[in-house]
């Protein structure tokens, strides 16, 4: 989670919670995540999907949960959940990044967001899920070097939001 922002040195940006704290948050939530495991982007309900990142793991010092929730569960479960940040996937749904700081943003809120992010990645996904596919399995196939940055259709779409924000959106929210 470090190298993904989740874990900043000094006295501000993201910070996980301790190991035992984060061990606990993933056990009680095991059952879900097991039944989760089973499944893909096609057969789950978005609904559950979007309380279950902003209500059920908490995994940031923060009061805000999307961002490290997406990060963790992607690593679980990379079929169903996508990574969220605050600098690009937020962004690209044209929200001010700052909004969504973790003093100012509240459950709701984030819920909203999640359900909104992982309804149009989801309608993305069913369309646009055989060139996406076939693209991971050319990567695979001749051993292709890219294969740790688009390892998932998630990921995939996660690098898609990144690319068009730095090319369109540059470096200010507009």
């Amino acid at each position: 989670m470090p190298s993904w922002g989740m874990h900043r040195m000094g006295s501000k940006g993201a910070k996980m919670v301790n190991f035992d704290i984060f061990k606990k948050e993933i056990i009680k939530n095991i059952s879900e995540i097991n039944e989760l495991k089973n499944r893909n982007y096609r057969n789950i309900n978005i609904d559950n999907i979007a309380k279950f990142i902003t209500e059920k793991i908490h995994v940031s010092k923060s009061y805000s949960y999307l961002v490290s929730s997406s990060k963790v569960l992607h690593h679980i479960i990379p079929e169903i959940f996508c990574p969220i940040d605050r600098n690009y996937s937020l962004r690209f749904m044209k929200y001010n990044k700052e909004y969504w700081g973790s003093k100012s943003i509240n459950v709701n809120n984030e819920y909203a967001y999640a359900f909104i992010f992982y309804t149009e990645m989801y309608d993305f996904l069913k369309i646009n899920e055989k060139i996406m596919s076939e693209y991971i399995v050319e990567v695979n196939q001749n051993n292709i070097n890219d294969i740790n940055f688009n390892t998932s259709l998630t990921k995939i779409f996660d690098n898609l939001i990144m690319a068009y924000v730095k090319e369109y959106m540059g470096e200010v929210f507009e």
